[in-house]
């Protein structure tokens, strides 16, 4: 469902925009008319953390296997961390949400020094969230997003079909980019710039894709070691 126009629809828009032209991270070169951009680390790593799922990356990685909050920082903090920095705080305050709605569970507390030492385990309704949420393309959008990153890392720790997962995305992008080219034979000359600007994100996207899956060994080594 297509959110309702208001003020965090507007903001989200601004941020999205922001992210698609970040002056200083990005080069051109021209050929003929078209400016074809290139993408630095530097745009990915501000445009993704607008669009990732806090919530349900941190149910993939309790998914993993239980643990007490701690557990779920470091495991944050080693693989989402230099993309969208958590504190203590937002780990503790999602897992009360997560536990309200039924999707993970307490079993028990230790004594010991920090502000929670409740050990949490995944229910299977919580897992289902998970499956469906790696399993479930994301819409392409001007920008790069650390949600495919996060659902690739996640299915990784729970031994599940990351290639697959990839797979499905890269066809969601394949037909997206079908879409913008029909639209473009009857765009007016604004049209077709726009629809070029999707284009180039989401050709960036679909390498960044197939460089994942090139190397989805080497990842899979890192995450189960």
């Amino acid at each position: 469902m297509s959110p309702s126009p208001g003020r965090h629809h507007l903001r989200g828009n601004r941020a999205a925009l922001a992210c698609a032209v970040p002056v200083g991270c990005l080069t051109t070169r021209s050929v003929g008319h078209i400016a074809l951009i290139d993408y630095t680390s530097r745009v990915y790593t501000q445009c993704i953390v607008v669009f990732m799922d806090t919530r349900t990356t941190l149910l993939g990685l309790l998914d993993a296997g239980s643990g007490y909050g701690y557990d779920l920082k470091n495991s944050w903090d080693r693989w989402f961390g230099d993309t969208k920095p958590l504190a203590y705080g937002q780990i503790y305050s999602t897992l009360a949400r997560l536990l309200r709605d039924g999707l993970i569970e307490a079993r028990g507390s230790s004594a010991g020094a920090g502000p929670d030492r409740k050990q949490y385990a995944i229910t299977p309704a919580g897992h289902d969230v998970v499956t469906k949420w790696i399993f479930t393309p994301e819409v392409p959008a001007d920008s790069i997003k650390a949600e495919l990153f996060a659902k690739t890392v996640i299915a990784l720790l729970l031994h599940d079909d990351a290639e697959r997962l990839l797979d499905l995305q890269r066809a969601e992008h394949l037909a997206r980019m079908r879409e913008l080219t029909r639209a473009k034979k009857q765009a007016d000359l604004a049209g077709v710039l726009l629809a070029d600007h999707s284009l180039f994100h989401i050709e960036a996207d679909l390498r960044w894709i197939d460089l994942t899956a090139s190397r989805l060994g080497e990842l899979r080594e890192q995450v189960v070691a």
